[in-house]
């Protein structure tokens, strides 16, 4: 369960590394140049998603184990 849970967001992160570049260069069009600031920000959208996702995973899992195990 653990890697059905969590391969959407493997791959979310992965989609993020390859767009990076695009969304760098329409910034840079609207003349925003501070690469660092946006991955400083991308980092941050990629930890709390993270956290967000790892709190759901917490309180589904719970649930299917109890429904599973008949508890």
């Amino acid at each position: 369960m653990l890697t059905v849970f969590f391969l959407p967001l493997a791959m979310a992160i992965i989609h993020l590394a390859f767009a990076f570049p695009m969304i760098r260069q329409l910034l840079i069009i609207f003349s925003l140049k501070n690469t660092a600031f946006l991955i400083g920000v991308a980092g941050i959208c990629v930890l709390v998603f993270a956290l967000l996702y790892g709190f759901v995973y917490k309180m589904t899992s719970r649930i299917y184990y109890k429904i599973v195990n008949g508890v």
